[in-house]
């Protein structure tokens, strides 16, 4: 097997291709597209899904070979993601859990060779993993390559968060996942933020962008407050009165409700942690200091984690080696 492969996420909106190297994950290359599953499910019938994004993985290889200045038709592809889902390539079943850290009950398949020019060169495609009412796609080879990046010897009791969207709380346990719970911060800040009678008093905030660019000062820290004892859905409307009674500005009342969204997810985290032994951090640079501050609010900080931006960058990629080490035979 090659030292290098082709490392795909394919998300709901974007999709992204890199030229990596095995086994330690280092990515030599990459593009990304707005190309995710959900535009190319809704452009396509389920009849012509498979071919569309067959066709669409090739184009972005193509570029990323001109980008690359490299021949990359003869490495192995891994593909993680939405590609897996209802919305993708082809559906894949959810593992269940617990869910083994060094990927050894993996969902995975190999797909067809992507072209003639490619020959025999293998695809995988993962799927994502399922608890009894909740799921996730993508975030399941994060942990797999976080796994490879963390100091086991501490191995009680984890909780391990990774922002986004729709934030996940993934329970760890020597050596497996135990539980994952999705929270829609991100999604509720944007929807709020565009569509319900809230926008009034955000109208000038962060000039329509998500909350990634909000000031994360008093507000914030007002809109945490808040999120420790108040019912979310009373709380909630706390952004219009702040502005109809204190004229609060835009910006500030978009640094509350992050405050008010991100503080209700990382509170549930403190009412369980007693049995909670360590959270571990996974985020973007901007969105880590949001999560810090949360979690040093809760009184959760000593015993966190904060894994750096540049690593967890890399933490798909370090996961799909961990795949495809595992599942070559798959390939062969």
């Amino acid at each position: 097997m090659t030292d290098r492969f082709i490392s795909v996420d394919w998300g709901t909106s974007n999709l992204r291709v890199r030229l990596a190297s095995r086994p330690d994950g280092r990515i030599l290359g990459q593009i990304a597209t707005d190309e995710g599953a959900a535009p190319l499910a809704a452009e396509h019938p389920a009849a012509q899904r498979a071919e569309a994004f067959r066709r669409t993985l090739l184009r972005a290889m193509e570029q990323l070979s001109s980008s690359c200045n490299a021949e990359i038709d003869a490495l192995p592809v891994v593909i993680s993601g939405m590609a897996s889902s209802t919305l993708g390539w082809r559906e894949l079943e959810y593992a269940r859990l617990p869910f083994a850290l060094d990927g050894r009950n993996l969902v995975c398949q190999a797909l067809p060779s992507l072209s003639p020019s490619a020959g025999s060169s293998p695809v995988l495609l993962l799927s994502g993993v399922r608890s009894g009412n909740d799921v996730m796609r993508g975030e399941e080879t994060e942990a797999l390559g976080l796994w490879q990046h963390l100091d086991r010897r501490d191995d009680g009791p984890a909780v391990w968060i990774f922002p986004g969207t729709h934030s996940k709380h993934l329970s760890v346990e020597r050596g497996s996942l135990i539980d994952c719970r999705t929270y829609m911060t991100g999604e509720l800040f944007d929807v709020l933020r565009a569509n319900s009678v809230l926008r009034h008093a955000m109208q000038s905030a962060a000039n329509g962008e998500s909350f990634e660019v909000i000031d994360f000062g008093d507000d914030f820290q007002a809109g945490l407050e808040e999120a420790r004892t108040a019912v979310l859905t009373n709380a909630l409307f706390h952004v219009r009165s702040r502005a109809v009674l204190s004229g609060t500005s835009g910006p500030a009342n978009a640094a509350f409700l992050s405050g008010l969204l991100i503080g209700a997810e990382i509170a549930t985290i403190e009412r369980n942690r007693t049995s909670v032994a360590r959270v571990v951090l996974c985020a973007t640079e901007k969105m880590a200091l949001p999560y810090r501050q949360a979690l040093d609010y809760f009184g959760l900080a000593a015993s966190s984690l904060v894994v750096p931006a540049e690593a967890v960058a890399t933490l798909s990629v370090r996961g799909q080696c961990v795949a495809l080490d595992r599942h070559v035979a798959k390939l062969e």
